[in-house]
């Protein structure tokens, strides 16, 4: 499905904060929903997609496929996050713990996409959920995540896009429509890890970081994903 388009792939990624382990951007074009819909129907059958946004209806409260389109933005960027310093060990507490630092970052309709976020966390029954659909905004940026401290900083310009290994890993991020980013040397994300074999470590640890960007230039897609070494 052709639903990411433009360049604004890279818009929110490029503001994350320095310290950002793994973050994911996309451009989304008006009419993307319909462009999604179509392709799953190409799966689940004519009809499937509206079979589901039913369901899903019933089950969140909301008017779908408008309010989706509202909270991801019909023609923005939005960036998912995760910092260099979240405790992945945390992650199989019996709650989601309130300090997390992973986020997600949207440029569109702040006060529309706010109201969304309050009504599903009123009306969500799991605690966790509640805790992820935390949220600031300011003007037309919305973020959301179980941290204040992490939202208050994906509220600012953090400069992700200016450092070296964004830089070097992320191939034409200013055209991009998607944008995926790894930055291996970040804080100590990856000693959460301690099930990973000796042999991956290893493996692990000349990498820098990783960078894909998928652009289209005069009608033809492209797509690059690019290692770096230290």
């Amino acid at each position: 499905a052709d639903a990411a388009g433009g360049d604004a792939g890279d818009d929110m990624v490029a503001t994350l904060p320095e310290t950002t382990a793994v973050a994911f951007g996309v451009g989304l074009e008006a009419g993307w929903f319909d462009e999604v819909s179509t392709y799953l129907d190409s799966f689940a059958g004519e009809g499937g997609t509206e079979e589901f946004l039913t369901f899903a209806e019933a089950a969140t409260g909301l008017d779908l496929p408008d309010d989706l389109e509202t909270l991801l933005g019909e023609s923005t960027a939005t960036a998912i996050a995760i910092d260099g310093d979240i405790d992945l060990q945390s992650l199989s507490a019996s709650e989601l713990p309130s300090d997390l630092l992973l986020g997600i970052k949207v440029r569109g309709d702040g006060d529309e996409i706010s109201s969304i976020l309050d009504r599903l966390a009123n009306t969500a029954d799991d605690r966790d959920l509640s805790t992820l659909l935390g949220h600031d905004s300011d003007d037309d940026i919305v973020v959301a995540g179980p941290s204040a401290g992490y939202r208050a900083a994906l509220l600012e310009d953090g400069g992700l896009g200016d450092t070296d290994a964004y830089r070097d890993a992320v191939v034409n991020a200013g055209d991009a429509a998607l944008v995926f980013f790894v930055n291996f040397d970040a804080g100590s994300w990856l000693t959460g890890f301690e099930e990973l074999p000796g042999e991956v470590q290893e493996n692990l640890a000349p990498l820098a970081a990783l960078g894909l960007s998928s652009w289209n230039d005069d009608g033809v897609s492209h797509s690059v994903l690019r290692i770096t070494t230290e």
